[in-house]
């Protein structure tokens, strides 16, 4: 009875799984990082991180977009060297790619 009822319960998230593409806008994200150093070790936030994602079929594929002089390691003259020593000027993003399976989202509205 149990194996029928998983099936039935199975066969009626088939069409979450089958849905069209999803879009999604990250206006308000924050990105921390992590630097290293021979002397110290640093961690820091940005909470200027915007972008987009789009989920399809199984899996979810973000795109961050970053603006360098956002970082806030929470010295500014190390925060002035690193944008120095990036080329922030010549390149002011930082633009990260990750993914996420959407599997795990769909089966957590599964599990009552």
């Amino acid at each position: 009875m149990k194996t029928a009822r998983l099936l039935t319960l199975l066969l009626l998230a088939v069409p979450a799984f089958a849905q069209t593409n999803q879009a999604w806008v990250l206006d308000q994200s924050t990105l921390t990082y992590h630097m290293s150093h021979p002397l110290h070790e640093v961690d820091g936030v940005s909470h200027a991180a915007r972008g987009k994602g789009i989920c399809q079929a199984l899996q979810c594929n973000f795109l961050l977009a970053v603006p360098v002089k956002s970082f806030d390691s929470g010295d500014t003259n190390r925060d002035l060297h690193m944008l120095q020593v990036t080329r922030g000027a010549d390149f002011p993003f930082v633009t990260v790619r990750f993914s996420s399976p959407r599997v795990r989202h769909q089966l957590s509205r599964l599990q009552l």
